[in-house]
């Protein structure tokens, strides 16, 4: 019961935020591709939605500090 409680609650999550903030990330799993199309365009300009603890986006923010080393 708790997934089917936690699912529902990242769904209204999204929601809120796809609607205050007119964008489409998917559904916030990595295996979905609009999420990861929105993660690798909108890492730095919405920095602000992703966990900073999230794997995809630490290295997406390693890997682009790596460039300039």
């Amino acid at each position: 019961a708790a997934s089917v409680i936690a699912k529902v609650y990242r769904d209204r999550i999204l929601a809120g935020l796809k609607q205050r903030y007119d964008i489409e990330c998917g559904s916030g799993y990595l295996s979905d591709y609009k999420t990861q199309d929105f993660l690798k365009k909108h890492w730095r300009t919405h920095s602000f939605l992703f966990r900073k603890t999230w794997k995809p986006y630490r290295e997406l923010c390693q890997s682009t500090l790596n460039q300039y080393v």
